[in-house]
């Protein structure tokens, strides 16, 4: 009987290690096809940096382009056109263009019309790659833009102190957890350099960083950017 529950006792323990063996393997055949699935679709991402943020009609709109992979963080070989648009608040296309890209890297720019309407803008940016993927990944970015012969019902007022104030993580990007040095411009609408301090604050409000430019409105900010934030 002694024999008998040493060898059931065996049984089990083998039984659970072969369990074990088959789940853990499971696991890395899951993570390796994660990943062969990411060489196989890797997601890009744009970067459009433009010289400020708000524009008169009839002025140009100078802007370059950035496309790197996720998660390498590489710049792009996947792609060499790119497509901006600018659209109103109605989701109306105003302008559309292709840029060409070349290593990841392109410039462009946009003429914007005289009969275009005071207002809030967009400047959309996308590749054909991206349409694979969700469009909330498409990059995106706010704009203002003054006529002063075509008013908007919330005319600006003292534009002089609307700033515009550009981050650019000196690594291209931010890594969670992880110590940045992120170097910043500010400028006035007119396009000319303007002197500023300030703070960054985190999801709840609470001051992590602050900045302050030393010439030309430009400057370095440290970071420590956390996940989901």
């Amino acid at each position: 009987m002694k024999l008998f529950n040493n060898q059931m006792k065996w049984v089990a323990l083998a039984s659970l290690l072969l369990t074990s063996l088959q789940t853990k393997g499971q696991i890395d055949k899951t993570l390796e096809k994660l990943n062969l699935y990411s060489l196989a679709y890797p997601q890009e991402k744009v970067y459009l940096y433009v010289d400020r943020a708000l524009y008169g009609n009839g002025e140009t709109i100078w802007f370059q382009a950035y496309i790197t992979l996720s998660p390498l963080g590489t710049f792009s070989d996947l792609s060499n056109t790119l497509y901006v648009q600018l659209i109103n608040r109605n989701n109306e296309t105003i302008i559309i263009d292709k840029v060409f890209i070349e290593n990841g890297v392109g410039q462009g720019h946009f003429e914007l019309p005289l009969e275009l309407s005071t207002g809030e803008y967009q400047l959309i940016a996308f590749t054909n790659w991206m349409r694979n993927f969700d469009e909330e990944n498409y990059f995106r970015k706010d704009l203002e833009i003054l006529n002063e012969a075509v008013p908007a019902e919330n005319q600006f007022t003292n534009t002089e102190q609307l700033v515009d104030v550009q981050f650019l993580p000196e690594s291209g990007s931010l890594i969670a957890n992880a110590p940045s040095k992120i170097a910043f411009k500010a400028l006035l609408p007119s396009g000319l350099p303007k002197e500023v301090n300030g703070t960054i604050y985190n999801s709840q409000n609470e001051p992590i960083s602050r900045f302050s430019s030393t010439h030309d409105g430009m400057g370095i900010a440290y970071l420590t950017a956390r996940e989901n934030e």
